[in-house]
């Protein structure tokens, strides 16, 4: 098969509100699976760490301000 008759095939047989309902409930169904959830959970936690590490770190640099 050919692309054009692979995109002639898919004009026939999809319209535009059927490839985007399509899409939506794909993309639904895997941002609420609980492995999405569980990745998000993971990489905020390794945010956060490093945003209060960094913060540490930098002490210096902004406890005087809050100090004034």
């Amino acid at each position: 098969m050919t692309d054009e008759r692979i995109k002639q095939i898919i004009k026939e047989e999809l319209t535009k509100s059927e490839v985007n309902s399509m899409i939506s409930s794909k993309l639904s169904s895997e941002l609420n699976s609980s492995d999405f959830k569980k990745a998000v959970k993971k990489v905020a936690a390794e945010v956060l760490k490093d945003f209060t590490r960094i913060l540490w770190q930098r002490q210096s640099f902004w406890t005087g301000s809050l100090q004034s």
